[in-house]
């Protein structure tokens, strides 16, 4: 079956990650009356391409975990994005979604113009 495509906006983690605080629907322009702030399970998360992520809990590929990529696209058959990585130095990979988390504030990335 396929998704309704309706998105929303991931705003923070709560329980240790296990759940997300998410606000939408998001309407196409942004309609902020429409909108409402709600929780979901983290499994129950899609994430669409482009959405930054980092890394945790990888066993197998310990290396990459606390690194920064971008998912590209999901693996429906492994529950598995795609993540291509900040550092070019790394080949994408795909990572199991319980491995991947939101990255809500890129480290280091202040704004240094005063």
């Amino acid at each position: 079956s396929k998704g309704t495509g309706v998105q929303y906006q991931p705003v923070r983690y709560e329980n240790d990650g296990d759940a997300c605080v998410v606000k939408g629907p998001l309407a196409t322009p942004r309609n902020a009356d429409t909108e409402k702030t709600f929780t979901v399970g983290t499994n129950d998360l899609v994430l669409t391409p482009r959405t930054p992520v980092i890394c945790h809990g990888l066993k197998n590929a310990d290396h990459l975990n606390g690194k920064i990529g971008e998912v590209q696209k999901l693996s429906i058959k492994t529950i598995s994005y795609e993540v291509h990585f900040e550092d070019t130095n790394l080949k994408p990979a795909l990572i199991k979604r319980e491995n991947v988390r939101i990255l809500f504030e890129l480290p280091g990335k202040q704004n240094n113009d005063g």
